[in-house]
């Protein structure tokens, strides 16, 4: 929803996000050439920035940008600064702020090979409320674009099935929906990265499924691998939800999050490795936030 006294900061400066315009010939809206990062920032940290800003620059080079259009985004010290400067300006000092980076092309000649491209770039926040109790999931009819059409390590705007499944979710009285991938394997969820418990081992879908690579769930490993712990992949399917022991979703914005249902299967959201898992990620990430 369009809020008009927001503040946003929109190619290099500071403006209210209903003047923040575009073509309305651009590519980015004509044939989707973008992409987008969320990013949450809790008194002024945020963690791993360095992951989410040379995801987004990825998906910026896959969109025909130079290295000289990426010398801002590449900086997390300069795009620390200009967040700031949002949040100062929007009032959200000492509250958790939902921040999204988003950008793509601004010129109208995206599919043609010669063209010069040019692109936008925009940052907005909004207050953030955290959902606390453990999820309810539900298994959608969507399937995840494969990783050969659209690429996993990059966040597209590209957002129709996820949408859809999430759609489908709240619509059944669910929290979230589960996509599969065009195999009948566990891809995600609409909004997060999944994982199972089943006999005290933790599972994640493969890197065959097309879900999206995670800074989350990247964060996730490096906190396990420290304590002797491990993620493994597998081909799971919709059975493996359902025998499963306890089960969690990961993102920026929710972090670690517990499971206590998927479809009528019930699941211990205080399972003791899940816990564990839990824990070690909170602290994982309270040593690695950094100042923006």
């Amino acid at each position: 929803m369009l809020q008009k006294n927001l503040i946003v900061y929109f190619d290099g400066s500071f403006m209210r996000q209903s003047e923040a315009v575009l073509p309305a010939n651009c590519s980015a809206l004509t044939f989707g050439l973008a992409c987008f990062e969320t990013i949450l920032v809790s008194q002024y940290q945020w963690l791993k920035p360095e992951y989410h800003l040379s995801r987004f620059a990825a998906g910026l080079r896959a969109l025909g940008a130079s290295e000289e259009d990426l010398e801002f985004i590449s900086n997390p010290m300069s795009v620390g600064k200009s967040i700031r400067e949002l949040i100062d300006k929007n009032n959200f000092r000492n509250q958790d702020i939902r921040v999204k980076l988003l950008a793509g092309r601004s010129d109208a000649d995206g599919l043609s090979p010669d063209a010069f491209p040019t692109f936008f770039f925009q940052i907005s926040a909004d207050i953030y409320k955290p959902f606390l109790l453990p999820l309810r999931l539900c298994i959608t009819e969507w399937e995840r674009v494969p990783a050969s059409v659209l690429s996993n390590q990059i966040k597209w705007t590209f957002y129709l099935p996820s949408k859809n499944a999430l759609l489908e979710a709240k619509k059944r009285g669910f929290d979230d929906g589960i996509l599969l991938d065009q195999r009948g394997y566990v891809s995600e969820t609409a909004v997060s990265n999944i994982g199972i418990i089943k006999n005290d081992e933790i599972f994640i879908p493969a890197e065959t499924s097309s879900a999206l690579n995670g800074v989350t769930m990247r964060v996730l490993k490096e906190a396990l691998n420290r304590e002797g712990l491990s993620l493994q992949p597998a081909q799971l399917r919709i059975k493996d939800l359902l025998d499963a022991d306890a089960a969690f979703v990961t993102s920026a914005l929710k972090g670690v999050h517990p499971v206590c249902q998927i479809e009528s299967h019930k699941l211990f959201a205080m399972h003791p490795l899940l816990e564990k898992v839990r824990h070690c990620f909170t602290t994982h990430r309270k040593e690695n936030l950094s100042l923006i």
